[in-house]
């Protein structure tokens, strides 16, 4: 059968418009059109694996250019070593902090970042069932003498290819690409006060997984995508990380601080963390005000901030806790489905904005400690992919 024909019988678009349902034009799945389907997964060494104490080293793998690229997550065996007489703790969701940043990159210039607490944050916005399989994937095991000899630990990457199941990157169509991360100082793992191991790699890999098409359907999946003349264009997801600013506490229950937003991206979420430098602790946060032009845009409070969270299913996000992972979420739609658009936040639209929040230094806060503020926004952007060079081009974006 002529390939193009072979194309439209399979095509997504045709079937659409064929079909009385409601149509979805961004949640697109293969499974519905190519069940034939085979996963493949793929062990990448990196390029030099560091000896000793690996704090602070830059670590780079080559991703395989073997087709349909669906994750990938980083496996190491660690080992710690103590430096002072005490219980090694904070081995819950350890994987989510032993890289300060780990990015995508093609010819040295990074693509995309994940920091430590982007990893963290999208970690615990999964529901209930995928948390406790991420928190399970990123715990280390328990201490013996203060140390940990050998904990196989693994640290999921969020790149926008990867949120959603429907959604691939077709690696052998990309530039050559590299995972860069960057191992944390052990103040960044273990906390100023809880300086207690440095951490050292026993064994080192990137995970990557790949869904495999039979060559007539990889064809028409080419040809009904990628058509002569015509590009691709979709929506992705993608995060902007602001400069975090940082002020020393001196007394009181609350801390004020405010910051001034640089984002001009297209957003429909922003978390807030308010981070203890000198212990590693996020504190609660008791209400958040978005201000542009000298005018209130968002002003939400620690009972919206519950009610949100039990309406979405949310279960990281705990106001006033006094255990646990705390940030504070704003969320500028009616849903936070990423299949579609209810609802964002044009920031290039907005003069001045300025984002202020109160912190609940009730607790766990001493004098002179430095409070740092950090701020992250969720955004949509729209990919241009070319039919002939296969150039990627990006629009809402900063």
């Amino acid at each position: 059968m002529n390939v193009e024909i072979a194309s439209q019988l399979e095509s997504p678009l045709v079937t659409s418009l064929q079909s009385s349902l409601v149509s979805k034009p961004f949640n697109y799945s293969l499974k519905t059109n190519y069940p034939i389907l085979s996963k493949l997964n793929v062990s990448v060494s990196p390029d030099t694996t560091p000896s000793g104490s690996a704090h602070g080293r830059q670590i780079t793998f080559k991703v395989p250019r073997y087709g349909l690229l669906s994750g990938m997550v980083i496996k190491m065996d660690i080992a710690t070593s103590a430096t002072k007489t005490a219980t090694l703790t904070r081995l819950n969701t350890l994987g989510t902090r032993i890289f300060s940043n780990v990015s995508l990159r093609s010819h040295s210039r990074v693509i995309q970042d994940n920091s430590s607490y982007d990893i963290l944050s999208r970690m615990n916005e999964a529901p209930t069932e995928q948390f406790n399989a991420y928190e399970n994937l990123t715990t280390g095991s328990p201490a013996v003498n203060n140390n940990v000899t050998s904990s196989i630990v693994y640290t999921p990457l969020f790149f926008f290819f990867g949120e959603r199941s429907e959604a691939y990157l077709d690696a052998s169509f990309c530039e050559p690409l590299e995972v860069v991360c960057t191992v944390n100082t052990q103040a960044g793992i273990w906390g100023d006060s809880e300086l207690l191991s440095t951490i050292s790699f026993n064994s080192l890999s990137l995970e990557c997984f790949y869904i495999q098409l039979e060559n007539g359907v990889q064809q028409s999946l080419t040809a009904a995508q990628f058509p002569p003349s015509k590009n691709l264009t979709l929506l992705a997801n993608d995060c902007y990380v602001e400069s975090p600013t940082s002020v020393v506490y001196a007394s009181g229950t609350t801390l004020s601080m405010s910051q001034s937003l640089k984002c001009k991206n297209v957003a429909y979420s922003t978390y807030v963390y308010a981070h203890n430098k000198t212990t590693n602790a996020l504190l609660p946060i008791n209400s958040a005000n978005l201000i542009a032009n000298g005018q209130t845009v968002v002003s939400t409070d620690r009972r919206t901030q519950i009610f949100d969270n039990s309406k979405l299913g949310f279960i990281h996000n705990v106001p006033g806790s006094s255990s646990g992972s705390n940030s504070y979420s704003i969320y500028y739609g009616l849903d936070v489905s990423k299949t579609y658009l209810s609802g964002v936040q044009a920031f290039a639209s907005l003069n001045e904005p300025i984002l202020s929040v109160v912190i609940d230094t009730s607790s766990s806060v001493s004098a002179n400690d430095v409070i740092e503020l950090l701020i992250v926004h969720e955004y949509c952007t729209l990919l241009s992919i070319s039919s002939d060079s296969g150039t990627v081009s990006r629009s809402l974006t900063n």
